[in-house]
């Protein structure tokens, strides 16, 4: 099946409003983030839609609303000046009911997406020992679209200041942190297994299970590193008083010239 980072890429042309990008795509992901010990209702199943899947996709969102101010910090600064706008833009009002029925209704939109997507790899038998590079072959034309639409959209995307953050040291070593972390899940993810191995399974099979076992692994570290880099940059945040957003922003000013110089004659 596809990797839970890779579904939300069907839901891209439904990213508008008065629908919630966030909650699409952390609905997308939601069942299978929501395979927990003690859940009565399957996430994969309609009752478990509308039930654990939306309640999973309501957490996640929230963790966004914690971690993107930090994860558009840790950008290059070319990034972080495109990303400026999209900080500073006003944003949905909690207190409005409507905006919780756009929450739940995209969850559960995003939901419904994976369910269907899961039951349609099941048409993937017909190609025997070489149905899972079939299956998971639609993981990379996911991500393959994702990537193709952050790379146009921060193409068009105009530019401003980037704002108050982190300086270049704590970025490098943020990042140096990541792939330790990485590394390291790599390193379990051969130990447990994260992808079940099948008996029986050809050469190439195998070998794209090992890629998949290590997606995932890169998967849980990604979630690990960012919830503690989100951490980190709002306790210093706290500390040196860069969480307001600038009162305006518009496009990145140009340098006025200096003043001419006058003399006395």
């Amino acid at each position: 099946m596809p990797i839970p980072l890779v579904h939300p890429a069907i839901l891209m042309p439904l990213f508008r409003r008065p629908l919630m990008p966030a909650a699409l795509a952390a609905g997308a992901m939601a069942p299978d983030l929501a395979l927990f010990p003690g859940i009565r209702h399957d996430p994969h199943i309609w009752t478990g839609v509308l039930t654990v899947d939306t309640m999973t996709a309501t957490v996640l969102v929230a963790v966004f609303a914690f971690a993107r101010r930090p994860v558009a910090d840790l950008m290059p600064s070319w990034v972080r000046a495109r990303l400026a706008p999209v900080l500073a833009a006003p944003s949905r009002s909690w207190r409005s009911p409507t905006t919780w029925l756009a929450l739940w209704v995209s969850a559960a939109i995003g939901a419904c997406s994976h369910v269907l997507w899961d039951v349609a790899h099941g048409s993937w038998a017909v190609l025997g020992d070489y149905r899972q590079l079939g299956q998971d072959g639609t993981t990379l034309l996911g991500f393959a679209a994702m990537t193709t639409c952050a790379v146009v959209w921060l193409r068009r995307a105009p530019t401003a200041m980037p704002l108050p953050g982190v300086g270049h040291r704590s970025r490098k070593a943020a990042w140096m942190i990541f792939a330790g972390m990485s590394a390291g899940m790599l390193v379990l993810a051969q130990i447990y297994q994260f992808e079940p191995r099948e008996p029986g399974l050809t050469v190439t099979a195998q070998v794209w299970w090992e890629v998949v076992n290590c997606a995932l692994a890169a998967s849980v570290a990604l979630i690990l590193g960012v919830l503690v880099w989100s951490m980190g940059w709002r306790a210093v945040a706290a500390a040196r008083g860069f969480r307001q957003l600038p009162h305006r922003l518009g496009t990145a000013p140009v340098p006025s010239p200096p003043p001419e110089r006058r003399t006395a004659g």
